[in-house]
């Protein structure tokens, strides 16, 4: 390890994390530079959260503990942040997990390359199976030719950056203090568009911990306005600072961009309704997105999206979607449900499985098995494989060695005795193969 010796503040807010806690802080006694302090801000929790962090101060006085009545994750971050006296700063989640070399590759590369934010990649891992998956969003490709829209890499998720300490205190970059679901984003976004120099590292230092329930990011149902709010308040930061006006048209297209992606991401319709009617009433004024914004924004979809809402009443949008829709077809042709009775055996452990067929049934049976946390794809046969669009093998190129069920998408029970047969024929064993009746939905 190097000999540079600059402290790091590593910031932990923690609600309810007790069942994470002995592995998220025992990462963090294991890392490999020395020089840090971890505070962690208890916000509250109802549970032994408080008596866990307690007992890892009794083993290491390099973490410490505040408390402090339940305010929400961007008070807590901001209070650990007015106790840290490090040169960098990490904010990091209570239930993820740590590279043991996260804080010494990342403070070595700062030092370095004298940045303001560097940003790592991570990978994610499920709550409950533990398998893990990459997650390209947070350093996506083509940074090596920066352009000068950090979002244009990466997001706004606070976890995977480290940043200068005096160059966040000199810019007064806080969290919101309000209680919203995306209070990170207000955070981040200035982090990043104050910054003379932002770095990247293509190194996975984090594994975060994804479909929690606990998690903050589940609960958007609840609190469909707060991207506007929160974009409300960056805008009128914005609109306020003739240096930031100067790069406006980098926030136009991260407005848009997350109004859009995070409405995708409600399940209720009456959230969608919410978001919807305050965006036609007044909402795109109240976070800029008006007079000659369009002409800076990139994407004619989003462009033409905002026009259809500012022009639309909800019920002449769906109207008007769905008739689209039919004449493209979309909604005329039958979806096919992976049954029931496969899904529940397949979620009952982690395999590796081989679909066969690649009609509209076996299209359809992909992209829910690719859905499925404890499913893993690791080839699709098809006895004609030519022309049908997709990276497609035929059976005979299965290898018998790296499968655990063989999954038939096929809608008539007339073709399964013969997909059997060749199945057998190349040493499939019929307890490997898995065919129900599939359920239709139009």
């Amino acid at each position: 390890m190097s000999d540079v010796s600059r402290k790091v503040s590593v910031i932990i807010p923690v609600y309810n994390a007790e069942d994470y806690l002995d592995d998220s802080l025992g990462d963090m006694l294991s890392q490999t530079y020395t020089d840090f302090e971890v505070i962690c801000v208890n916000d509250g929790s109802t549970d032994n959260s408080e008596v866990i962090i307690e007992n890892f101060c009794r083993k290491d006085d390099r973490i410490r503990l505040i408390s402090q009545s339940n305010c929400g994750g961007g008070v807590a971050r901001n209070k650990g942040y007015d106790h840290s006296t490090g040169d960098y700063i990490l904010f990091l989640d209570a239930d993820d997990r740590f590279e043991k070399q996260l804080i010494e590759k990342t403070v070595l590369f700062m030092e370095r390359e004298k940045s303001d934010v560097l940003v790592f990649t991570a990978d994610e891992f499920h709550y409950e199976t533990g398998i893990k998956k990459p997650a390209p969003w947070l350093l996506q490709s083509g940074y090596e030719e920066y352009d000068g829209n950090p979002f244009h890499y990466t997001t706004t998720t606070v976890w995977n950056k480290m940043y200068r300490h005096d160059y966040l205190a000199r810019n007064n970059i806080r969290h919101q203090d309000e209680r919203v679901t995306a209070f990170s984003m207000y955070f981040t976004f200035f982090a990043l568009f104050y910054a003379s120099k932002i770095d990247f590292l293509d190194e996975v230092l984090v594994h975060y911990r994804s479909e929690n329930p606990r998690s903050s990011m589940r609960r958007h149902d609840t609190s469909p306005l707060d991207t506007i709010s929160v974009l409300e308040a960056i805008w009128n930061r914005i609109k306020n600072d003739e240096f930031l006006m100067q790069k406006r048209e980098i926030y136009f297209n991260f407005a848009i961009k997350n109004i859009f992606e995070r409405t995708g991401w409600f399940n209720s319709y009456n959230s969608f309704a919410e978001v919807y009617e305050a965006l036609h009433r007044d909402g795109f004024s109240r976070i800029g997105l008006t007079g000659d914004c369009d002409k800076y924004i990139e994407d004619d979809n989003w462009k033409k999206l905002k026009s259809e809402i500012v022009n639309y009443s909800l019920a002449e949008y769906l109207f008007l979607k769905e008739k689209k829709y039919k004449e493209y077809g979309v909604l005329t042709k039958t979806v096919y449900l992976l049954p029931n009775k496969i899904r529940q055996q397949l979620s009952m452990q982690n395999c590796n499985i081989v679909l066969y067929g690649a009609g509209m049934v076996g299209r359809c049976y992909y992209a829910q098995l690719q859905s499925m946390a404890t499913v893993k794809v690791v080839s699709w046969v098809d006895a004609k494989p030519e022309d049908k669009g997709f990276p497609l093998l035929l059976p005979e190129e299965m290898k018998k060695d790296s499968y655990d069920y063989v999954v038939i998408g096929v809608e008539h029970k007339r073709f399964l005795s013969e997909i059997k047969k060749r199945l057998n024929d190349i040493g499939v064993a019929e307890e490997k193969i898995l065919w129900e009746l599939p359920e239709k939905q139009l």
